[in-house]
């Protein structure tokens, strides 16, 4: 090794597993490159040490590390592509034909069938429950997919053949897909021939920028159907965030979108000090947030009724008071899962507990009187309630039955506050929708055994009988107990992966009436949609179990069983068996054991050939079993 010029110029060969040379950065002679092996060697032959060594080593060990993953990213394109051609081959199987069509009882309606893609329109709508029920995914997660399969393989040949090459990614593909979605047919090809010789240097934002030029330049055209088609497709979304925070998204025009923001800038800077001239401590951001909540949950100020919002809390008896083992058990706000701290601070903002630390003035049923009445609450604390966990006992000389109205210690003030809430009998000018219900819950298994309240738990006590469900129904709708318990229990859609709120879901028979009971052994919570499927999608066939479980068979004889999710889960998927089912037959069993491949040892050439046995290798043969319907 010499010096000259004051510096070295240290060259790794890439992806050799040595360090190249040490070079003179101003001498114009090559480097010479000593052989070496495991490790950098010196001019004496010596292997190089120190940190030198060591930085080198770390270099050079990074760079194959690095040169694994594109490989692994070109497989992975190689893959999306085969998925593709087996995504769009199934929903060549799955025609629309099979459908109720319009007019016909039961069909979907017209706002359903306007919101499906337009990719889809020939393919059944069962299709996209079945994609997102065998792959693990949202159903709108799924009917995506499936439309971006589908117009991939037959609208973008030149952009699935770079894929399965995988000289551009799967995101790559899909933002082709979604930018020449309203481009003409006959100009798909020549968007594509301009764009494609690039995508494989560019990131996704620089191909959708390029894609975007092309797009005005071939077709102008399909710019004005885009906008229209978005003006048409503006909406507000809910998206829960992490930490109990929720994203509320306005989808809007630009320039609508654009004076609600500055308004909302006018009202958070209009508000930056008060009355007196202090400076508000919170961020522009946060009075943002807070004025545009307000100007949505205010009573009007010209005499217009307000909005009144139902929210469900469901907590335990612990996280309501901060006390026991579950003093910070998570609870549920409307569906969502949200610390309990967050549970608390609502309880304290309706007044329907006094926060700790403050001396409320009680009303006579118990209640704060400082209840806010504009946001209704409906509170049912469930496993480790009242029922389990009594207040205080009552002093000589007291009503046993409102033991929550004895004045309490210091240390039991937070069970005295919970057992006024739960024994609440007037709900007049608080934020409470109902009474409070009290969710008795098997410690084992997390399941709902019954749904009672104050004055029930009293009667049963006094009679000596037990707590269960409520009685089924004589008649096809069940009663208001029975209906409430059973979306308590079930609290989703028990679709396999479907996370509609039960608050707009159907209670079906399992069983059709009159043939099945009004029982909450023959009823389950089920959105519109997947209710219909589980009475018109060929192939499909719905099962109970003896515990309550529901079994989903699938046209390919895949079975996934759900369950009611325990009360401190959200989780709907049968312990035994996991979130996806497996296919029973011979055949599939065979498939599977065949399927396990290293892709890893495979060549790019191996790879994209495997991929394309996977896809052909699932047409039926002749000696096959027949479909199921």
């Amino acid at each position: 090794m010499r010096r000259a010029s004051g510096h070295w110029v240290i060259e790794a060969v890439h992806g050799r597993g040595s360090l190249g040379a040490l070079a003179d950065s101003t001498s114009g002679e090559p480097a010479t490159q000593p052989p070496v092996d495991d490790a950098a060697r010196g001019a004496d032959g010596a292997p190089l040490s120190g940190p030198l060594d060591e930085r080198a080593r770390l270099l050079d060990e990074g760079a194959g590390l690095l040169d694994a993953a594109v490989d692994l990213e070109r497989g992975l394109a190689q893959l999306a592509g085969a998925r593709a051609r087996a995504l769009a081959s199934f929903a060549r199987c799955r025609p629309s034909a099979w459908d109720r069509q319009p007019g016909e009882r039961g069909a979907a309606s017209a706002a359903s069938r306007a919101a499906r893609p337009e990719a889809l329109t020939t393919v059944s709508e069962w299709a996209v429950a079945e994609v997102a029920a065998r792959l693990r995914i949202p159903g709108r997660t799924a009917s995506g997919l499936l439309a971006d399969c589908v117009e991939l393989v037959e609208q973008l040949p030149a952009t699935l053949a770079s894929l399965e090459a995988g000289d551009i990614s799967w995101l790559h593909a899909r933002a082709l897909v979604d930018l020449l979605r309203p481009v003409a047919d006959e100009k798909k090809a020549l968007v594509e021939a301009r764009v494609l010789p690039r995508a494989p240097r560019q990131t996704v934002s620089q191909l959708r920028e390029c894609t975007k030029r092309a797009v005005a330049k071939i077709d102008a055209a399909s710019a004005v159907r885009r906008l229209v088609q978005a003006v048409r497709d503006r909406k507000v979304t809910l998206a829960p965030g992490q930490d109990g925070m929720a994203v509320l998204t306005l989808v809007t025009p630009g320039p609508v979108g654009r004076a609600c923001y500055e308004a909302l800038v006018g009202y958070a800077d209009a508000c930056m000090t008060d009355e007196e001239g202090r400076p508000d401590p919170r961020t522009r951001d946060q009075r943002m947030v807070d004025c545009a909540a307000d100007l949505l949950l205010r009573p009007d100020a010209e005499g217009r009724s307000p909005v009144q919002v139902l929210l469900t809390v469901i907590a335990t008896a612990g996280a309501l008071t901060r006390t026991g083992p579950d003093a910070e058990e998570p609870g549920e706000i409307d569906g969502d899962t949200v610390p309990a701290a967050l549970v608390r601070e609502l309880v304290y903002a309706f007044g329907l507990m006094p926060r700790p630390g403050a001396a409320p003035a009680a009303g006579a049923d118990g209640v704060s009187a400082g209840a806010a009445a504009a946001d209704p609450a409906d509170v049912a604390p469930p496993a480790g309630g009242p029922a389990d966990r009594p207040g205080p006992p009552p002093t000589e000389g007291s009503d046993p039955d409102r033991t929550g109205e004895t004045a309490p210690g210091a240390e039991d003030r937070p069970q005295a506050a919970l057992a006024a809430l739960v024994d609440t009998r007037r709900i007049a000018d608080t934020a409470l929708a109902e009474r409070p219900r009290i969710a008795v819950v098997d410690e084992l298994t997390g399941c709902l055994l019954a749904l009672t309240d104050s004055i029930e738990l009293r009667r049963a006590a006094r009679d000596g009988h037990g707590l269960g469900p409520p009685p089924e129904t004589d008649g096809y709708r069940p009663s208001v107990p029975l209906d409430r318990f059973v979306r308590l229990r079930d609290r989703r859609c028990r679709f396999p992966g479907c996370r509609a709120r039960i608050r707009t879901c159907d209670l079906d028979h399992r069983v059709p009436h009159p043939h099945g009971p009004t029982a909450h052994t023959n009823l389950e919570g089920l959105c519109e949609h997947h209710h219909r499927l589980s009475h018109q999608a060929p192939g499909w066939r719905l099962d109970g179990t003896s515990d309550g479980g529901l079994v989903w068979t699938l046209p390919g004889g895949t079975t996934i069983t759900t369950v009611p999710p325990r009360f401190g889960t959200d989780d709907g998927s049968a312990a035994d068996t996991g979130a996806t089912g497996r296919r029973t037959t011979e055949r599939g069993a065979a498939r599977a054991i065949d399927d396990r491949v290293d892709w890893r040892h495979l060549t790019p050439d191996e790879r994209r050939a495997r991929s394309r046995a996977l896809v052909l290798g699932r047409r039926p043969r002749p000696d096959d079993e027949a479909a199921p319907f």
